[in-house]
């Protein structure tokens, strides 16, 4: 019962989560809530002993993962999704739509910037 429960719930979730994404034209990525097993994180850095830092965006933690369980091609900034596998995180693949969007998204907010300062010049 306990378990259906947990899935009646997580499905309403996914069902306010569409509700707003149409309503907001916004790109919402789908996570399991209840048992955070489907992630997104973003790279942080990497450190000198061969490790990478990714920030864990929807539960505001971060991992540290071996640099060679990283995808192909994976850099700083770069979003990944994430899944739980017997109690650890693991990185499944580079998630290149919302890498993509996020550097459309900073270019354009420094753009602003830029042009606030010029502005704001005499």
């Amino acid at each position: 019962m306990l378990s259906y429960y947990k899935w009646l719930c997580n499905n309403l979730w996914l069902i306010f989560l569409s509700v707003i994404s149409l309503s907001w034209g916004s790109h919402v990525v789908y996570v399991d809530v209840l048992n955070n097993t489907h992630l997104q994180g973003v790279i942080d850095r990497f450190e000198t002993n061969e490790k990478a830092v990714i920030l864990l965006e929807s539960i505001h933690k971060e991992m540290i993962v071996e640099t060679s369980n990283l995808p192909q091609g994976s850099e700083v900034n770069m979003w990944v999704n994430v899944k739980r596998e017997n109690g650890k995180y693991v990185v499944v693949s580079i998630d290149v739509n919302r890498t993509d969007r996020e550097k459309k998204e900073t270019k354009q907010f420094l753009l602003k910037m830029q042009e606030k300062e010029a502005k704001s010049m005499p």
